[in-house]
């Protein structure tokens, strides 16, 4: 009901900024806007003005990076000559992620009709929960690298890694690169779940805000931290890169395909998933790869059966046709093509024909597979059995130096 009430203040506002009367300018004198902020709770915006006549309304307007809409909220006043505001604005339920920036300003009336509108400023929605160290790097891209826990070596690790991945991606994927890319390595995933929950968002192992161009991990300090790098950091960098490569449009490219790029990039790849993929198809369990086309399921076990089929069938299609027939999937789907329709437009069959193609390829190498380990002791013997012959083999293709 809140959502509602705010909304339709938001209409009305907006109505009445573009469509009402002109106003003249009023005299109204604004000595301070300001913001804090307590993550995950309430940002808090201070004003104080001071006019020649009466101010009669106060509204507050702000906007979220990678968001189009704009917040407009009318703050309760005593019309005097004097106002000092201190609205603090709830941040529970709402959707701002952590590292993105608002921009607020304010819109204030006079009592002879006059309008004064401040200038725009900005806040830098950090989690300041946590002490950030950082490490930079300026290329074509200006990367910087933020984390909680561990010294330089851990920073430079992630800065590294994050590089070369995504001169990897690249080389395959064209495109256009970010100029600006931003790394948050949390402590670990329960920190990382707080600051999405907080956020209003799902969890997540990691998170791509690429309307951000940042990049949202949870790696402890621990030897096995490069590994987690390698796997997470390009996962996401191909979030991104997926997302410039498609006129910088959210939620157009098939989950199949997106996370089936960002699967296939992971510099050390989750060990399990081909004995996953295989179990599936021994036990008939595979998931369609039409619902694949929507978000991919909660359940921990469908879910990481989904990404095994997706990296695979993407996996399957780059051996088939090559990088630039991924590139040209992308284009249809950056063209507004449907799930299905893109790869029609591309591959001239359908997704069961897609699907089916797959299988079928994924069959026969199960089937070498299997074939070997199940001949393999026979294999062995044979293979054991040609080395053994080799001497005599030799011996007799030796010419006979005393004849």
């Amino acid at each position: 009901m809140s959502k509602t009430i705010a909304i339709i203040a938001t209409l009305l506002l907006t109505m009445a900024v573009s469509v009402g009367p002109a106003k003249a300018q009023a005299d109204i004198s604004i000595s301070m806007s300001d913001a804090d902020y307590s993550f995950g709770q309430h940002i808090t915006f201070h004003l104080q003005a001071t006019a020649s006549t009466t101010i009669t309304q106060v509204n507050l307007f702000f906007t979220i990076q990678g968001q189009d809409d704009t917040t407009a909220i009318p703050i309760p006043i005593e019309p005097e000559t004097t106002v000092a505001v201190d609205y603090a604005h709830s941040l529970v339920g709402q959707n701002i992620p952590p590292f993105a920036s608002l921009t607020y300003w304010w819109e204030l009336h006079d009592q002879a009709g006059g309008r004064t509108r401040s200038e725009e400023k900005s806040l830098y929605y950090a989690d300041n929960r946590h002490p950030w160290q950082y490490v930079e790097k300026e290329e074509d891209v200006h990367w910087g690298v933020y984390w909680v826990m561990g010294d330089i070596v851990f920073g430079q690790t992630a800065l590294n890694i994050a590089v070369k991945s995504l001169d990897e991606i690249h080389q395959r994927q064209k495109g256009p690169v970010p100029g600006d890319i931003r790394i948050y390595i949390y402590p670990n995933e329960q920190d990382l779940r707080s600051a999405l929950n907080l956020s209003g968002y799902d969890w997540a192992g990691g998170q791509a805000r690429p309307e951000l161009n940042a990049i949202l991990i949870g790696i402890p300090n621990t030897l096995m931290a490069p590994g987690e790098m390698e796997r997470y950091i390009p996962h996401e960098l191909s979030h991104l890169m997926v997302y410039h490569a498609t006129g910088r449009k959210l939620g157009i490219v098939p989950p199949w395909l997106d996370e089936g790029l960002a699967s296939l990039y992971e510099r050390r790849p989750d060990p399990n998933r081909q004995a996953l993929l295989d179990q599936a198809l021994d036990q008939g369990n595979l998931i369609p790869l039409e619902a694949l086309c929507a978000p991919f399921p909660i359940d921990a076990n469908s879910a990481r059966l989904a990404y095994a089929q997706s990296a695979s069938v993407v996996g399957y299609l780059r051996k088939e046709y090559g990088d630039q027939g991924i590139h040209d999937l992308l284009m249809a789907y950056a063209d507004n093509a449907g799930c299905e329709e893109g790869v029609i437009r591309v591959l001239g069959k359908n997704l069961k024909g897609l699907e089916s193609a797959w299988r079928a390829d994924l069959t026969h190498q199960g089937q070498v597979v299997t074939a070997f380990q199940e001949n393999s002791v026979w294999i062995a013997l044979l293979t054991l059995t040609g080395l053994l012959s080799l001497p005599f083999l030799g011996l007799r293709s030796k010419p006979d130096r005393f004849s």
